[in-house]
């Protein structure tokens, strides 16, 4: 069975599981087709990371990537090191363009790995504390090392991926400046991790785990996390107005001020965790 994945003009977030369809043959062919999309968001950008590396990388199979028709955005892409960071063997429809210039709103795709995910970590921290106020900076880059430290030595996975980026338009509403993170791998998933700590989880369904994680305190590793990860991000989350998403396993939960929505959804390896911050300068 080969994987389709279509995207429609935006590739965000919200309209990601929409995009994919399974093929009934036996090729095992990932295909991605970005040739109708306008705009792909850093969540979609680190979910086809990790869904492209996972089947060429770990299964060896074959992937093809279909680039956008648009220029700017297969430049964006480039900016990001999307194409930088796909699998070797990935077999394009034209030559991706090569770029030189990082703009400093964007922080670019880096791949989490035992060898230099700490320094992946160190620049995304870097790249968020001076859009912080300073008395809410040091809590919410300390969650943030945390979830991405977890990435990296706990949740067994080889492949992991972290970006940011920082807007200045409003957007559905969302207040300009608007600020986006996102850190995902392919490892063992929020689930199967608390199971470590306490085997009744497992009776859970993924987006139960999910919910269970965002609490204060929740943790695999007592004496190692504090368990003030996600549940950090999402206290900053509701406090500058932004929106939450944890994809895990079969799960997904949304929360935006005060709202939760609980989904289950297509399987995928890992987890990916995505935290916007509307306005971060000022609370709303």
């Amino acid at each position: 069975m080969s994987i389709l994945i279509k995207s429609p003009g935006n590739l965000n977030q919200e309209t990601f599981e929409g995009a994919a369809t399974f093929v009934a043959d036996r090729s095992e062919l990932l295909v991605v087709d970005l040739r109708s999309c306008i705009f792909a968001d850093i969540y979609a950008m680190v979910t086809l990371l990790t869904i492209t590396t996972l089947r060429a990388e770990r299964l060896g199979h074959p992937v093809r990537l279909r680039l956008p028709n648009s220029r700017s955005t297969t430049t964006y892409l480039a900016r990001m090191r999307f194409f930088q960071l796909l699998p070797e063997g990935v077999q394009y429809d034209r030559e991706p363009p090569t770029v030189t210039e990082f703009p400093a709103h964007l922080l670019e795709l880096s791949r989490l790995n035992i060898q230099d995910g700490e320094r992946a970590i160190d620049k995304l921290c870097e790249f968020v504390a001076p859009q912080l106020p300073v008395r809410f900076r040091e809590g919410f880059v300390v969650a943030v090392a945390e979830i991405g430290s977890n990435v990296i030595f706990h949740s067994q996975a080889d492949i992991g991926f972290t970006a940011g980026q920082r807007y200045e338009r409003n957007y559905r509403g969302r207040l300009a400046p608007r600020l986006h993170l996102v850190v995902g791998d392919a490892g063992i998933g929020i689930k199967e991790s608390l199971k470590i700590g306490d085997a009744e989880v497992g009776q859970l369904t993924d987006k139960e785990a999910i919910a269970i994680a965002l609490q204060p305190g929740t943790t695999s590793k007592p004496g190692v996390h504090s368990g003030v990860g996600l549940s950090t991000v999402r206290e900053y989350a509701d406090t500058f107005g932004g929106v939450l998403r944890i994809r895990s396993g079969y799960g997904s939960v949304m929360e935006r001020q005060g709202l939760i929505v609980k989904r289950d959804v297509p399987g995928l390896p890992g987890t990916i965790v995505s935290v916007e911050l509307c306005s971060p300068g000022r609370r709303r």
